[in-house]
């Protein structure tokens, strides 16, 4: 990640670990190593709740077979997915954004292995699975948790994929135009719907 390791272990966290009433006062929260050390575990938490809530059991399944597969590792790649997502100061830790990349990059094929492997077996997904990697940890936690509280029983991957196509196309709507007015034909475009219909 970049981090540096703080060397001699701070004198401030020595004090609170030396204090017998377990009093630590401010000291561990002002330490930026110690908040690091507390935001990691708490992302860390969000992201091996949707893993756990959205990917295991396919991982698990016999019939996808994933285990000697770049799927099998996303499990082993959760901590550094964690650690991707935290909202550092690049400049203080300049080799964070170069990780943060690449992270996301190994863990973008691992998840559209695993997706493409589901798709053509016909397992149901309960969750968009590329949402571990574009999501913030604290989203990933809210999915997990509504999971949990069975909110999404029903959803499965019909209305999943479904809710992507609508996205793009929303999406489409809004760039559209942009670009057209960019190339300056908004005015002149005359939408022809006969080249609409099926079967032409």
């Amino acid at each position: 990640m970049g981090v540096k390791i703080p060397r001699p272990f701070p004198k401030e966290l020595e004090i609170c670990i030396a204090d017998e009433n377990g009093d630590e006062g401010d000291a561990i929260w002002d330490s930026e190593i110690a908040s690091l050390i507390y935001d990691m575990f708490k992302s860390l938490t969000n992201v091996y709740g949707f893993y756990a809530a959205f990917v295991a059991h396919l991982i698990l399944d016999e019939e996808l077979d994933l285990f000697d597969s770049p799927a099998g590792e996303l499990d082993f790649a959760l901590l550094g997915l964690a650690a991707s997502k935290l909202d550092l100061d690049e400049g203080k830790i300049p080799g964070f954004a170069r990780f943060k990349r690449k992270v996301e990059s190994e863990v973008t094929s691992m998840v559209a292995y695993l997706k493409e492997r589901a798709f053509r077996a016909g397992v149901p997904l309960r969750a968009e699975l590329m949402d571990l990697v574009v999501d913030s940890h604290d989203e990933l936690g809210r999915a997990a948790e509504a999971h949990s509280l069975g909110f999404d029983q029903n959803r499965l991957h019909p209305d999943i994929y479904m809710n992507e196509l609508l996205i793009g196309m929303r999406v489409i709507h809004q760039v559209l135009p942009a670009i057209m007015k960019k190339v300056g034909i908004e005015e002149d475009f005359q939408l022809d719907t006969s080249e609409l219909r099926v079967g032409r």
